[in-house]
């Protein structure tokens, strides 16, 4: 007897809620959830961009002259645009 009472304020409840659901308020939290997004990958995109610019500097002034150093240095280069050309 209590499953059946249960499964009928199951039932009613999501019926209420089928009845006041609104599609463009749907779409709304979707959209506002979506240029959150955007923005929190913008400002991860503007800190790397910062560290990678600190990096490469840094690296510059201390690297050995071998071809290794040279090959580190291309690699920060390479993350250094892949940030800083999203902004």
């Amino acid at each position: 007897m209590k499953k059946i009472i249960l499964l009928v304020a199951m039932i009613a409840t999501s019926l209420l809620a089928a009845e006041k659901f609104d599609p463009e308020m749907w779409s709304a939290f979707v959209k506002s959830q979506e240029k959150n997004k955007l923005s929190d990958e913008q400002k991860e995109n503007e800190r790397m961009c910062v560290i990678c610019k600190k990096k490469v500097t840094q690296y510059k002034v201390e690297m050995r002259d071998d071809d290794l150093a040279i090959a580190t240095l291309k690699n920060y280069e390479r993350r250094l645009n892949q940030y800083c050309s999203k902004l």
